[in-house]
């Protein structure tokens, strides 16, 4: 899910829920939307069953995935996970770097346009468990509602695929969905994606090694009560950043202070 919030923590059409953040609206999911978010029938989790496997096997005989960290994993949810994002194989990493006990209480949000186009890639999303946003809305309202259902949720703080590499700054969405929804967050970092298959293609260019680390869970503890959208914001890029590998960390060190490469 890709954070739709402004650095400051403006909203680009922000939901009353937002505006007003002890009051829920209902009314804000599309009945699409409240459909993708019900669980699937048993013949749909055979099927993902035999995605997710799919997936977890072609990760790690084409990309030779490694996974550090794995042990951070808190057994239960519900989660946020937080990675960083440069490439469209992201997704198929974490979630093949996750067991698919987890997989099984995550979900994800997709622009629509990209979700519903087709109908085997519909079918894999709704098996897949995206939900379709609107890229003209707010993806926070999903995200909050994944969450009070006790789900966990892959939420992409920068918003957007890194052109160069480098950890962008991390939008204040994440900041503002902890804050209704007062949930663990778990840290990722994501390195080989990107020479695989970089930004804006979404065709393979590389078979090259993918690392995927996990670094320690982030409790709602540990946010001050005074804690604005923004400093957690930083706060959570601050652990990103420090899974990074050694080249990857020096562009993630450079972006944060203004540095250029």
């Amino acid at each position: 899910m890709e954070d739709g919030v402004e650095p400051g923590g403006r909203q680009r059409h922000p939901p009353s829920s937002i505006l007003h953040p002890h009051t829920r609206d209902a009314n804000q999911l599309t009945s699409l939307q409240e459909r993708w978010l019900d669980p699937l029938n048993p013949f749909q989790r055979t099927l993902r069953c035999g995605l997710y496997w799919t997936n977890w096997l072609g990760m790690r005989m084409l990309f030779r995935l490694r996974v550090i960290g794995r042990k951070h994993l808190p057994d239960s949810g519900p989660l946020v996970f937080v990675p960083n994002h440069t490439s469209s194989l992201d997704a198929f990493a974490l979630a093949a770097a996750i067991s698919y006990g987890h997989v099984k209480q995550t979900w994800w949000a997709g622009w629509s346009r990209a979700v519903l186009r087709g109908w085997l890639r519909r079918r894999i999303n709704r098996l897949a468990q995206v939900v379709p946003v609107q890229k003209s809305l707010s993806s926070l309202a999903v995200g909050e509602e994944v969450l009070r259902r006790g789900r966990n949720l892959v939420w992409f703080p920068e918003g957007h695929r890194s052109r160069d590499g480098h950890l962008q700054e991390f939008k204040s969405g994440i900041g503002l969905l902890v804050q209704k929804v007062p949930v663990t967050i778990v840290p990722m970092f994501i390195s080989g994606a990107r020479e695989a298959m970089p930004p804006p293609r979404r065709r393979l260019v590389r078979l090259s090694r993918v690392l995927v680390a996990i670094g320690p869970p982030l409790p709602p503890s540990m946010w001050p009560a005074d804690a604005d959208a923004h400093a957690i914001a930083e706060a959570v890029r601050e652990r990103v950043a420090a899974l990074a590998p050694p080249r990857a960390a020096q562009r993630a060190e450079s972006r944060g202070s203004g540095e250029s490469m």
